[in-house]
């Protein structure tokens, strides 16, 4: 496989959605955006179980680019779950950011990250945001950290790794608490260190629940929505995107092989020096 060299950027791209376009009405925007030496595809899909629900119906469950105040007052994407009105049986969103590199340092805001209403012990009576970041390259599962904006969050982590995924290399989130849209303490700023080419964010503010009587029981490997079954206008939201300088990050298979053939060469190097001495 050829390996092909990126340009390097003083600083890094960022992907600032303050000049860039979204469509309204649709679910990739304007994508690719080209972002410095990178393309970057952006899609958003209300899944259910089998498939994916279209919602086409112009209502505020599209994605959009608004303001955000929590995030300095600067356009963010913003990603709406209204299942009562619009995608009924969506049990949860799911936005994908693939990149034609594979990147090391990728780093972006979440915002809005909260939950609604009293908890009865078993479930917040309104909402509660849940939300898995996953990072892959070439399909293989990266790290991701988190860094708090505040130092009482509005939501919690866990740390068992067992959300839709089950993997710890996960970020996975769930709301305990109120944040307003100028709080930052429903901010939470990820990084995915190792070099990745695609990031999976699932959201969900409910509606994973299965009721058996008067019990709810959560969906261990699901998105455990601990709020209403179908709730209604809620958001997780997206800020700028910094993609670092770029270098050159060849796929496993072509690192290998570039090692291997490293070592031939010096052994061969190693024997004409000695035939020559």
């Amino acid at each position: 496989m050829a390996v092909v060299w990126l340009p390097r950027p003083c600083a890094g791209a960022v992907l600032d959605w303050d000049a860039l376009a979204w469509t309204a009405g649709d679910n990739d925007g304007s994508s690719p955006y080209n972002v410095g030496p990178y393309q970057a595809m952006i899609t958003v899909a209300y899944v259910s179980e089998p498939g994916t629900v279209d919602s086409s119906d112009g209502s505020t469950l599209y994605p959009r680019l608004s303001t955000w105040a929590s995030l300095g007052n600067e356009k963010a994407l913003n990603v709406w779950m209204n299942a009562t009105t619009d995608n009924g049986s969506a049990a949860y969103v799911q936005i994908e950011i693939a990149l034609n590199a594979a990147v090391s340092g990728i780093t972006f805001t979440l915002a809005d990250i909260d939950a609604g209403g009293a908890w009865d012990g078993q479930r917040y009576a309104n909402w509660q945001d849940v939300v898995v970041v996953s990072a892959f390259q070439d399909g293989v599962r990266r790290q991701i950290t988190g860094t708090d904006f505040d130092p009482t969050p509005s939501y919690g982590r866990d740390t068992d790794g067992n959300d839709y995924s089950s993997s710890s290399l996960d970020l996975s989130l769930y709301g305990t608490g109120s944040a307003a849209e100028s709080d930052p303490s429903g901010n939470i700023r990820v990084r995915i260190t190792d070099p990745a080419d695609r990031v999976v964010i699932r959201y969900s503010p409910g509606g994973m629940d299965e009721r058996r009587g008067r019990q709810w029981y959560r969906y261990e490997d699901g998105l455990p929505g601990a709020g209403p079954a179908d709730p209604d206008g809620q958001r997780l939201v997206i800020g700028d995107i910094l993609l670092p300088d770029g270098v050159l990050v060849p796929e496993p298979s072509t690192g290998v092989l570039l090692t291997a053939g490293a070592l031939a060469f010096a052994t061969a190097r190693r024997r004409r020096r000695s035939a020559a001495a």
